[in-house]
Order: C-alpha cells, then structure tokens, then sequence
C-alpha cells in the first residue's frame, strides 16, 4: 500500500532554506485536494509541493473524506494506525528522489499529529517540520519512542487561543514534555479558532523559506 498523492511542481530557484519539497498532511475528514488553495500563501515558487491523502475513509460507514488515525478517548490516537501510517509517509519521502533534509512536511490538525509523529519517531532528519492545530497524541510515549533524528529536527507547532476541535490546553501539554526532553519546538499561539490565521501562515512561509 502506497500514500495517494498530487505533486505540484514548483519553478525557480530554492529558497534559502534549501528546501525543494512541502509534503502536506490534511486534516480529519478532508482529501489531498484540501490544502491546494492555501499553497500560494505558505509555498515559495521554487518548492514542489506534495499534497498526500490519509488512508483512512472517514466516516467508514459513509465516507466524505479520510483520516489518518481512529481517535479514543481524549483525542488519543490508535497507536497502531499511526506506526503504520508514517511508515507509508517514510516510503512516500524516499520516493521524492532527494535527500530528507531537502524536504519540508507541513500538517493540520491530525495531519499536524503526524507530523510531529513522524519528526520525533522517523528515521531521517527533514528540512523543516509545521504542525499546525495538532497535539502530540500521547505525550508519554517519549523518551522511549524517539527516533534517531528527533534532537535534529527544526519542528515549529502553531496554535489558535479559541480552537474548539483541539483545545489549546491538549497541545501545550505536549510541547511541556518535550521541553523537559530537551526537544525544541518553535511554538507560537495565534487569535484564532480551528483554522489557518493569516499572520500564521506569513510565519509559517518565513520558517519554510529562512537559512
């Protein structure tokens, strides 16, 4: 099994951060198609952006979209879908053809869990990691589940006041344990719901495009 995926070529120059692909993650319910609109705003010309669909259909019984992971209890995540699931974004990110640390993954809400999934558990160091309304699942699986390449990664996590989907409370707990691994995490708070804020996404592009 394979990751569905769009590839949008980018043309032009690399931005300075060296970055030659933006792997996005959707979140809950929405396609690959999803984030295509928001592209201008958080991609710079020059990167190819990959847009991966979850395999999930979401809800099984009558699907609209799809999921990366069931959810139990308080927003935790089926562990089992989750090792399974960033194994086939590990296959998808070799198979871009260039290095990992050329390579940006950028996710919202489950696709933001994901992303720091796989940057604190993967197996290579990548150019830049977003996560963007997301949590961190379950907080205490780390130390134990780090990766080799967690203490490498340059991982910013953003987050709105008012988010009615994933309270703020759930992310913070999460960027609180990693601090206490010494995981460094660019975490920023914005006025906003469950969404992408307009001053967020000028940040986002700056820590995608920047040295």
């Amino acid at each position: 099994m394979s990751l569905r995926h769009d590839v949008i070529p980018g043309s032009g120059p690399r931005p300075a951060s060296g970055i030659s692909h933006l792997v996005v993650l959707h979140g809950l319910g929405d396609t690959r198609q999803g984030w295509r609109q928001a592209l201008p705003a958080i991609r710079h010309p020059g990167v190819t952006a990959v847009l991966a669909e979850a395999p999930l259909p979401y809800p099984p019984e009558s699907p609209f979209g799809f999921s990366w992971f069931d959810i139990h209890g308080m927003k935790e995540p089926d562990q089992t879908h989750v090792d399974a699931h960033r194994a086939l974004l590990v296959e998808l990110i070799r198979g871009l053809g260039v290095p990992a640390h050329q390579v940006a993954v950028l996710g919202f809400s489950q696709g933001g869990m994901m992303t720091l999934d796989l940057a604190l558990s993967g197996p290579f160091t990548l150019g830049r990691c977003v996560a963007i309304s997301g949590w961190l699942g379950d907080p205490y699986r780390f130390p134990k589940a780090f990766g080799p390449a967690a203490r490498t990664q340059r991982i910013l996590a953003t987050h709105g006041d008012a988010d009615e989907v994933i309270p703020l409370f759930l992310a913070e707990d999460g960027i609180r344990v990693l601090a206490q691994h010494g995981i460094e995490v660019d975490w920023r708070v914005y006025d906003k719901a469950h969404n992408l804020d307009g001053e967020e996404a000028l940040e986002i592009r700056e820590f995608l495009d920047g040295a």
